[in-house]
């Protein structure tokens, strides 16, 4: 059975984050708004995610993932705040969305560092189609 946002939505709350970040009083990371990890057959649908912490929605080592209908905003001003960041990912369709943030608006990733090269698992076939992106990134 598919479930879908029903157009919900979650705030990251993400002003706190970033005064932390940058005013250097962070010991740690600061998380993504969503993650889901090593999950097939997933559907993102009619949701709004707005002002995460870090990256917005983060679907890592994925499979037969479809994001659509999505909105995905966050102050231009925002540090890091990419919109969809698949990350050694597979057969992904990324679609009919709308994503306004402070850095990359989707970043197609394969790993972090050493980690994603000793993982080995590169992002592939990943479909992204009829999307409006609005960022601050030069």
């Amino acid at each position: 059975m598919e479930k879908t946002g029903n157009n919900g939505s979650i705030n990251g709350h993400g002003q706190y984050w970033w005064k932390k970040y940058r005013s250097k009083l962070l010991n740690h990371t600061r998380g993504p708004l969503v993650q889901i990890m090593w999950s097939s057959d997933v559907v993102f649908a009619n949701i709004t995610l707005r002002d995460s912490p870090f990256w917005t929605l983060h679907p890592y080592d994925c499979k037969n993932v479809t994001i659509t209908n999505m909105t995905i905003l966050a102050l231009f001003e925002a540090p890091n705040t990419d919109g969809i960041d698949p990350d050694s990912c597979e057969d992904m369709i990324i679609e009919n969305s709308y994503i306004s943030v402070g850095d990359d608006g989707i970043a197609i990733k394969s790993g972090w560092d050493q980690y994603g090269t000793t993982y080995g698992r590169p992002s592939k076939n990943i479909l992204i189609r009829n999307l409006t992106i609005r960022s601050m990134v030069r």
